[in-house]
C-alpha cells in the first residue's frame, strides 16, 4: 500500500543524489546481504569460493523462473506483435482456426513441441536445485 505511491514520485522527481538513492534502495531488493558484504571485505577468490556456491541454487531457480515466465508470455505478444513475428505461445493458437475449423491434433503437437525447451532447461539445472537445496541442512 505504501510502495506503489512512494515509487512513482521517487522515479519521476530528479534531485541531487537521486540516482544514488534509487540504486541503494534497489540493491537491497536484488542482492542478498551476504553477496554484497563478502566482496567488500574479502578478495575475489573468497567470493567465488564462499558466496557463489551458497547462492547457486537461488540463481538456478530464478533463471528457470525467468525463462519460463518469458517463454509462457501470451497476452502482451498477442496484442503488441505483428502477424509475422510472434512467440510460440501465440503461434500455437493459430492452429485452432478462426474460420470455424479447429485442428486439435496440430494444436496438441505444437503445444508439445513448445513445452520441450522449458523442460530441457529445467532438467539441465535440476542438479543445482535438488543437490544444493539440502546442502546446509545435513550435518556431516
Amino acid at each position: 500500500m505504501i510502495g506503489i505511491p512512494a515509487a512513482y514520485p521517487a522515479g519521476r522527481w530528479q534531485y541531487r543524489g537521486s540516482n544514488d538513492v534509487m540504486f541503494t534502495i534497489l540493491s537491497f531488493r536484488f542482492a542478498p546481504e551476504l553477496m554484497v558484504i563478502v566482496p567488500l571485505y574479502t578478495r575475489r577468490r573468497a567470493f567465488m569460493m564462499v558466496a557463489l556456491p551458497l547462492v547457486r541454487p537461488g540463481i538456478a531457480a530464478s533463471a528457470l523462473l525467468a525463462f519460463v515466465f518469458a517463454w509462457n508470455n501470451y497476452v502482451f505478444p498477442l496484442i503488441l506483435t505483428g502477424s509475422r513475428h510472434t512467440p510460440v505461445t501465440v503461434a500455437v493458437t493459430r492452429f485452432l482456426g478462426g474460420g470455424g475449423q479447429a485442428y486439435y491434433n496440430l494444436t496438441a503437437a505444437a503445444a508439445l513441441i513448445a513445452a520441450l525447451p522449458p523442460l530441457l532447461v529445467a532438467l539441465s539445472i535440476q542438479r543445482y536445485l535438488v543437490r544444493n537445496l539440502s546442502f546446509g541442512a545435513v550435518k556431516a
